[in-house]
């Protein structure tokens, strides 16, 4: 297997993969929120952009999903990539048939550049990236991790209230009656921007 390209991001860290929370400092963060920031100017210009073109990018998801799936296939598109689609591949792909999860992505990783990886297994995001030659997101392992989302979340804070330090979380719920809707949604399209950026750190590195 072929080592990894990684990616330095700030001083410290290298971007190979995203598959837990607790490998981004808080250098890293704001390198990741400053992409961000510079994707979200790039999306809303009505030209798009073609950053990512010629890269492909592999969605494999074993469980239902909506606004994880398709703010990556989103964010794929607007930066001027390609995507491979396997939706619920728990029941559709070869994994009915008793393949392995380790025999998949070495399937999967000859079709694309980088992997977008949903399982039922906590664990699994890591047993996929030690064996994948390229960069795998973990968008959710079962009980696990959801690494992209924790990252959402703390751009979201960041950007509604203007900082993190000394910033306190009681409850973060889904209920959407009122104006936690407003929010929901505006933190839906900062999801895009997030994932603009992870895919151009993990395939083009700053």
């Amino acid at each position: 297997m072929e080592n990894k390209s990684s990616n330095m991001v700030g001083n410290k860290f290298q971007l190979d993969d995203v598959i837990e929370s607790q490998k981004f400092d808080r250098d890293t963060l704001s390198a990741i929120f400053e992409v961000a920031r510079e994707m979200e100017k790039i999306e809303n210009k009505s030209i798009g952009s073609e950053i990512l073109k010629g890269y492909l990018m592999a969605t494999l998801f074993y469980e239902p999903s909506t606004r994880t799936r398709l703010s990556f296939e989103s964010a794929m598109k607007r930066s001027g990539g390609e995507v491979l689609t396997m939706e619920n591949a728990r029941e559709f792909s070869s994994a009915a048939k008793g393949e392995t999860l380790e025999d998949t992505i070495r399937t999967v990783e000859g079709y694309s550049d980088i992997i977008v990886m949903r399982h039922f297994e906590s664990g699994s995001a890591r047993r996929a990236a030690a064996i994948a030659s390229i960069p795998i997101i973990n968008a959710g392992d079962g009980p696990g991790q959801h690494p992209t989302q924790a990252l959402l979340d703390v751009y979201t804070i960041e950007r509604e209230i203007g900082k993190l330090d000394g910033i306190k979380v009681a409850l973060i719920t889904v209920d959407m009656d009122g104006h936690p809707r407003a929010a929901y949604f505006r933190q839906a399209k900062n999801g895009l921007y997030i994932r603009m950026a992870l895919l151009k750190l993990l395939l083009l590195g700053r």
